[in-house]
């Protein structure tokens, strides 16, 4: 699946979030309540959507803190510590189909969960996709934070490779380039 099939997905599932659960957000509720909603909407566009995502990955399935690696847990790269993605867009028991990890913020990400994220692009996991989406955000610099924008993140196996905002306002989402200084 493109970088730009992902985004469009992003796209229509963020949309329908903010129109139809935005005060899931705003009252600043539990994580996964918010995250379950997203889920639904990813399944939404996956199902019904004209790009035909089930043709090439009919047992494609959208779960929520899916823990599993086949039959067993799910563990960091060189580690004991278990991994619980908030969003798999993947084929349960086989990594052959895994295309998106997603975690979800309230606010932003840390260290732990950008070394997740790098760890759900590499053996024996290998999804095409490992995606951060933070859905409040906060500009240190401004003494005012911008409500109106989510931050989204896709990662390399070495770290954060493209950062997108998403407008709430305008709901769509545009590549965020940093100026070289």
């Amino acid at each position: 699946m493109t970088e730009k099939r992902i985004l469009h997905l992003l796209e229509y599932s963020l949309k329908n979030l903010i129109e139809n659960d935005n005060e899931l957000i705003d009252r600043n509720l539990k994580e996964e309540s918010i995250n379950h909603k997203l889920a639904m909407y990813l399944e939404k566009y996956i199902t019904e959507s004209k790009i035909n995502i089930l043709e090439s990955f009919p047992k494609l399935s959208v779960d929520i803190e899916y823990n599993k690696n086949n039959e067993k847990c799910k563990y960091a790269i060189n580690s004991n510590k278990r991994m619980i993605p908030d969003i798999l867009i993947h084929e349960r028991k086989t990594n052959d189909n895994n295309l998106v990890a997603i975690e979800c913020k309230k606010i932003h990400l840390n260290k732990e969960d950008k070394e997740k994220l790098k760890n759900y692009k590499k053996e024996p996991y290998f999804y095409e996709h490992s995606i951060a989406i933070e859905y409040k955000p906060k500009n240190k610099k401004l003494k005012k934070p911008k409500i109106y924008d989510m931050k989204i993140y896709f990662f390399s196996k070495t770290g954060i490779k493209k950062t997108f905002s998403f407008n709430k306002k305008s709901y769509k989402i545009k590549e965020y380039i940093r100026s070289e200084k």
